[in-house]
């Protein structure tokens, strides 16, 4: 799955909704200066870091239900790996919310865990299945602690079914391209992250090499089989 060939550079603004640290608006900005960039997401932590190394776009804490921008303001906006983090009572309200923020015409690009052959490999389940396991093994205290500050519950990490996704969407959306990516590399390197990290290991050749391998895998199509699933949509109305 390739979520960068969706970068847009005529598009005259963009919002991350879950932007975590501000990876992907710090990629959009070499591609173009000119955009402007938004970026939301409920962990204090994470929009502090982004603030700071990516002073040219504009963050906030804010959570994918609870959206305050203008209608039909972005041209794109990107929710990557996030929709499954919310309660599903919530899901269609922050999908609202987004399509009033984005105007019409605008594009929508979403990724989620596939309901895939190896689904059962998802490592952040494991601090559910397996909490004191998890929580030796694991370093994710900051993002932990965001949940916590927020007053958010740590839910199941749901994988959809296609079809599944797709009920969330409504006539007001167009399906432009359906994309499946990564097997069984991208969550053993899921998993592997939070061991190394918690050792001090995650640093230098070990990471980048372990960060190809993931990115390697999540741009081969395994079809139904696969990890992950990327929809572009398109707001009609």
């Amino acid at each position: 799955m390739n979520t960068s060939k969706y970068i847009n550079l005529k598009a005259g603004s963009v919002l991350d909704v879950g932007c975590n640290r501000g990876w992907l608006l710090g990629k959009y900005f070499k591609f173009s200066s000119a955009v402007k960039l938004y970026g939301v997401d409920m962990d204090s932590i994470a929009i502090a870091e982004s603030k700071k190394n990516f002073p040219f776009a504009n963050f906030s804490v804010c959570s994918a239900d609870s959206l305050k921008f203008d209608d039909n303001y972005f041209d794109q906006v990107f929710m990557l790996e996030v929709l499954e983090h919310i309660p599903e009572p919530q899901r269609s309200k922050s999908i609202e919310k987004i399509r009033t923020s984005l105007r019409i015409g605008g594009e929508f690009i979403l990724t989620v865990p596939h309901d895939g052959l190896f689904v059962f490999m998802d490592p952040n389940n494991f601090r559910i299945r397996f909490e004191s396991l998890y929580k030796f093994f694991s370093h994710d205290s900051e993002r932990t602690k965001a949940y916590s500050e927020a007053d958010k519950p740590i839910i199941w990490h749901h994988h959809f079914k296609t079809d599944e996704l797709l009920s969330y969407f409504n006539s007001d959306w167009e399906v432009i391209e359906i994309q499946y990516g990564g097997l069984l590399l991208f969550p053993m390197v899921d998993f592997l992250h939070g061991a190394l990290k918690r050792l001090s290991l995650w640093r230098g050749f070990i990471s980048k090499s372990f960060l190809f391998l993931a990115e390697w895998d999540y741009n081969i199509n395994y079809g139904k089989a696969s990890y992950g699933v990327m929809i572009v949509f398109r707001r009609l109305k």
